[in-house]
């Protein structure tokens, strides 16, 4: 999809490991969030557009994977939120946030890193990355790019409601 990737292959017993990385982001905006949203009327013809501009965009709403399926193909799953064509596309993600928090429970050890989606469906319980799974999912069948992210938590980064620091971890989450 256009990332770069780099691996590394540990052979020989290890009992540690510790990555580094040094990152620099660019944004087009001085806050990438400080943008006029347009009326959901408009959305769906911007959509277009923008795949029309831009092809391989097309792969963030139309690829499928067994961690990535059409919910619609998935025998007995649990049915997400039909999108109001009058509702903007955050609303129709936002509605389907709560839905799947209403419908799934998050469980630690109820799924691991290879399981399908489907796993998780039938458990009705998973971890960050089931969740980003079916976001992703659900975003696709209602016509909207989407994509799965993964990345750690930085433990220094703990708001201040938290009663203590979290503990470095993967998150996985759904743009």
């Amino acid at each position: 999809f256009g990332n770069r990737v780099t691996t590394t292959s540990l052979i020989a017993p290890h009992d540690s490991l510790a990555v580094r990385l040094e990152a620099e982001v660019e944004t087009l905006l001085e806050n990438p969030f400080a943008y006029a949203a347009l009326p959901a009327a408009q959305e769906a013809r911007w959509l277009e557009d923008a795949l029309g501009a831009e092809p391989r965009l097309l792969d963030f709403l139309v690829h499928r994977s067994d961690s990535v399926p059409d919910l619609r193909g998935v025998a007995g799953a649990p049915v997400p939120p039909l999108r109001d064509a009058r509702a903007g596309v955050v609303a129709a993600m936002q509605e389907t946030m709560a839905w799947a928090a209403a419908t799934f429970r998050y469980e630690t050890g109820a799924t691991d890193v290879h399981a399908p989606l489907e796993t998780f469906l039938g458990k009705g319980a998973g971890v960050c990355q089931d969740f980003a799974h079916l976001l992703v999912a659900a975003a696709r069948d209602l016509g909207i790019p989407a994509r799965y992210v993964v990345g750690y938590l930085d433990p220094g980064y703990a708001g201040e409601e938290e009663a203590e620091p979290a503990e470095a971890a993967t998150h996985a989450w759904a743009e």
